[in-house]
């Protein structure tokens, strides 16, 4: 099991500035650290010192074919749906920016996903 790593202030920077370009989008945590949900699904957030997103499966192969891609798996555990996002991508705010947009339409094209009270 891996030991928890706080993340860094740089990585919760990076995450602040792409999430104050997003509308539509709620803040919260997850795993103690901060991420982005829309319609109840989280899309986009830190996990220790990384930043990952939800990407359909279309999405996944075409990024894969540009630069090798890691599942997320938090606590050892793969999350399917969700990408550890390569750090050549996290260097170039555009590019991450583009990347993080494209997660939320797609997100955003699933059915909403709220809590039954």
């Amino acid at each position: 099991m891996e030991k928890w790593q706080k993340p860094s202030e740089q990585t919760i920077s990076i995450y602040l500035n792409i999430v104050s370009l997003l509308d539509g989008v709620e803040k919260r945590k997850m795993f103690g650290c901060p991420c982005a949900f829309v319609n109840g699904i989280m899309f986009f957030g830190v996990y220790q010192d990384q930043l990952f997103l939800r990407m359909g499966e279309e999405q996944r192969e075409q990024l894969n074919q540009i630069l090798p891609i890691k599942s997320f798996s938090p606590m050892g555990k793969v999350m399917k749906a969700y990408i550890a996002i390569p750090s050549e991508i996290v260097k170039e705010q555009e590019k991450l920016l583009t990347i993080v947009k494209s997660a939320l339409r797609n997100t955003l094209e699933l059915p909403p996903k709220y809590k039954k009270e």
